[in-house]
């Protein structure tokens, strides 16, 4: 395919080439047939000078033609750049506040996770002073069996329901979220 589009150019450059030779025939017939039908001898200086002085008129409607084409291109570049930073800031300013709520979002679920593990730590600490504080109790009176069975008994159901509530809580904060 690259060969293509190089056969392609030089096509191209040969018509143009060839068109542009075509023309400089015309214009040299041209100023033969009025000096021919003038009947003024003309020095060749001054046709070679008039030639170029029309070429040259030639190339620089060309080259404004050009200038205004390029003009042109680069306002539609700057249009487009503008568009795409305005997108770009416009992007920027959403992840800004996406960026925000997702903190927001992260340090309310920190703190509510927080409280949540201070009253389970208040729980046990209170569990285990209760159960020193039977552990003590029977120590000192060995008769009260029946007693310690069923401290024990409410014991392990704390225990249970600590162990039961932590996973629940937790299975209900990530819901929340």
């Amino acid at each position: 395919e690259a060969a293509k589009l190089q056969e392609q150019g030089f096509k191209s450059q040969i018509s143009y080439y060839k068109s542009e030779w075509r023309e400089e025939m015309r214009k040299r017939r041209r100023l033969a047939k009025e000096v021919k039908g003038s009947g003024k001898n003309v020095n060749p200086e001054e046709l070679q000078i008039e030639m170029e002085l029309i070429e040259s008129q030639k190339r620089e409607k060309k080259l404004k033609g050009r200038v205004g084409e390029m003009t042109e291109t680069i306002n539609r570049l700057t249009r487009n750049a503008e568009l795409r930073q305005m997108q770009q800031d416009s992007y920027i300013s959403d992840l800004k506040r996406t960026n925000n709520a997702l903190t927001c979002a992260y340090d309310k679920s920190k703190k509510k996770h927080a409280l949540s593990l201070k009253k389970l730590e208040a729980q046990i600490t209170q569990l285990v002073a209760q159960h020193e504080k039977d552990t003590v109790s029977k120590k000192s009176s060995p008769s009260s069996l029946t007693v310690d069975s069923e401290s024990n008994n409410r014991l392990s159901y704390f225990e249970e329901r600590s162990c039961s509530s932590v996973g629940s809580h937790s299975h209900a904060e990530e819901t929340e979220l």
